[in-house]
């Protein structure tokens, strides 16, 4: 926490290494007065090429965007401006991959409007058949509630259908692709 500002950042990363080459991906969140922005970022070194790729987004307030060519824009009122060297604003028009990002998050908050609004008009249970229900699950006995959901015959079906199968129906992970030294565990060591 900035005590100046007031601003609060949380960031977090990983990196790693292999023969291949390396990489690193982060993340933060910073909220002050002006509101809350978001952002992710990676990097990725290829030993065979030696090349390097990077990229980035970040969301924050009022519809600004962080480009991969390293340049700040804002979106407003259907035109596109650039961040300037002395922080404000000019007309410009961004890269692609800036106004595919705006019109993706364009499109996801018209998703989530449209949710909202679905769970608002859907019909819900009325209390009467909420309290009936309730009554329902408080009839059943202890034993009824431990008994389980199939019998023994029908479970035994089930397993005789299963071991019927042919062969190849059976999935199983293919691990060729892993080195020798993965174990199947996700995440890094402590």
């Amino acid at each position: 926490m900035n005590t100046k500002t007031g601003r609060v950042t949380h960031s977090q990363s990983i990196s790693g290494t292999t023969p291949q080459g390396a990489g690193k991906a982060g993340s933060f969140t910073t909220a002050g007065k002006n509101g809350v922005a978001q952002g992710s970022g990676y990097v990725h070194y290829n030993k065979e090429t030696g090349q390097v790729t990077h990229g980035g987004v970040v969301n924050g307030p009022d519809h600004v965007y962080a480009g991969r060519d390293g340049n700040i824009y804002q979106y407003n009122n259907g035109s596109w401006q650039q961040m300037n060297a002395s922080g404000k604003f000019v007309k410009s028009q961004p890269p692609a991959e800036v106004s595919s990002a705006q019109q993706a998050r364009q499109r996801g908050d018209e998703r989530q409007t449209e949710r909202a609004q679905t769970l608002q008009t859907q019909p819900r249970l009325s209390q009467e058949q909420h309290q009936q229900v309730q009554q329902r699950l408080q009839q059943r006995t202890p034993a009824q509630q431990a008994q389980p959901r199939i019998n023994q015959q029908q479970h035994q079906q089930v397993q005789q259908r299963l071991q019927q199968r042919a062969p190849e129906q059976h999935h199983q992970f293919d691990r060729s692709n892993y080195e020798p030294r993965f174990h199947g565990g996700m995440g890094g060591r402590r």
